[in-house]
């Protein structure tokens, strides 16, 4: 099983007041159909509007940004309303789990250093690990990340790794692969996923549609018609009377912080 990791918005005091971290659980078998729809998905908007000449670097990634905001699914191209569609289509259809942890911004920058791995990212793991033993016995788990710079992909690795081997929580979990993949996005089917996913979980949130009806309002209608076909891929469970929800809501008083 692969778990692709990807954000919206980071955990910083200048950034989106509700950053999300996604975490897209596929089976390996799954990965070649998902890269072939997307493949299809990518074709038929390049035919409608003309063409690759004209598209932008973010559409021709399928990136979240080109085809999930309110001009992109407002405006006067209905084929990025298309294809924003096919994409959550193929999500509902397939075999997924989805697991999501929307943070509170921090009021000052967290703890950066390589040798401690921030919460949003071991509550996944600590989800990953329950799914495959509840209902994937036998399967291991390789962690993926969209690439960053060399720098950062160094840090986040030697975070992951002193997370497996240095706490007990962490090498408690022996149904994921320690260490980090990082990829481009641009060619892995399955971080575009999780893109598209972090996007509309981060935006149903800033919105209070976790608590209000998007009355009036076509685009946050969409975006919660979206979000509830996440909702519908994730994984619940209850341990010792206590209820672990697959998408969580994370706190600023969750983080480390550099005192």
């Amino acid at each position: 099983m692969f778990v692709y990791i990807d954000e919206s918005g980071h955990p910083h005091p200048n950034d989106h007041p509700r950053p999300v971290d996604v975490g897209v659980c596929l089976k390996r078998e799954d990965v070649r159909h998902i890269a072939g729809a997307l493949h299809r998905f990518s074709e038929d908007f390049r035919a409608s509007i003309g063409g690759s000449a004209t598209l932008r670097r973010d559409e021709r990634e399928g990136k979240a940004t080109a085809f999930l905001s309110r001009k992109a699914i407002l405006g006067r191209w209905p084929a990025k309303r298309v294809y924003a569609d096919s994409v959550m289509d193929l999500i509902r259809n397939l075999d997924v789990t989805i697991f999501a942890m929307v943070m509170e911004r921090p009021d000052r920058p967290i703890y950066r250093g390589d040798d401690f791995l921030q919460t949003q990212h071991r509550w996944i793991l600590e989800r990953v690990d329950t799914l495959i033993e509840r209902k994937e016995t036998g399967r291991m788990a390789t962690v993926v990340f969209d690439g960053r710079s060399p720098s950062e992909n160094i840090r986040l690795d030697k975070c992951f790794s002193s997370f497996f081997f240095r706490t007990a929580e962490g090498r408690a979990m022996t149904r994921i692969v320690p260490g980090v993949l990082f990829v481009d996005s641009e060619i892995t089917p399955g971080i575009k996923l999780a893109d598209f996913c972090a996007y509309i979980l981060r935006v149903y949130y800033e919105q209070g549609l976790d608590r209000q009806e998007p009355r009036g309002d076509p685009y946050l209608a969409t975006i919660k018609r979206y979000a509830d076909i996440i909702r519908q891929k994730t994984f619940d469970w209850d341990e010792d009377g206590v209820r672990f929800w697959g998408i969580r809501t994370m706190g600023k008083d969750h983080f480390r912080y550099a005192e």
